[in-house]
């Protein structure tokens, strides 16, 4: 299959499938890379590629784990799981932290009815860490995913607990 073929099926933003033909050394996948425009029109570049929020491999790495965790939740026996939860508006609502989500749309990752409590819903976030990012090499593994964790929480466990009367953990 040549590149431009490559390109035309939007390679750049997942990995080299070996069952679709997608075999490409390095040198192959950095060419795919730098003929693509990417849908933020940020340079495209193998690092850009990487850390997109937009379209790179951040969402992949986000999205797989959070199919995943929502399976083994419905396997596990929890009811009513939900990928992508909408919470509710906070009409009225003020919220001690200014980092907290209060946009009426606001959505997290999932949620799910636990079997040992009837009513009790918990929501779940979940965050992937790349360690190799410059601020996260500066301290430790443990650490870089406190903060993130802590930010997390800061963002949507008083908004989940005031306004849905449910549980918030992040998944880190």
């Amino acid at each position: 299959m040549s590149l431009m073929q490559l390109t035309q099926k939007g390679t750049s933003t997942s990995l080299p499938l070996r069952e679709h033909g997608f075999i490409l050394n390095k040198q192959e996948f950095r060419d795919v890379i730098a003929q693509q425009q990417c849908v933020c029109a940020d340079p495209n570049s193998t690092e850009h590629i990487l850390t997109c929020m937009k379209r790179g491999f951040v969402i992949k790495w986000h999205n797989q784990p959070r199919y995943i965790t929502a399976n083994l939740l419905d396997q596990a026996g929890c009811r009513d799981v939900v990928v992508e939860s909408h919470l509710l508006p906070p009409t009225g609502k003020t919220f001690r932290l200014k980092s907290a989500k209060t946009a009426n749309d606001a959505r997290l990752d999932m949620s799910a009815r636990r079997d040992w409590t009837a009513w009790d819903k918990s929501f779940l976030e979940i965050r992937v860490l790349n360690p190799l990012v410059l601020t996260n090499t500066k301290i430790t593994l443990d650490q870089a995913m406190l903060n993130q964790e802590s930010k997390k929480n800061r963002a949507y466990n008083e908004r989940v607990i005031q306004v849905k009367k449910s549980t918030f953990s992040p998944i880190v």
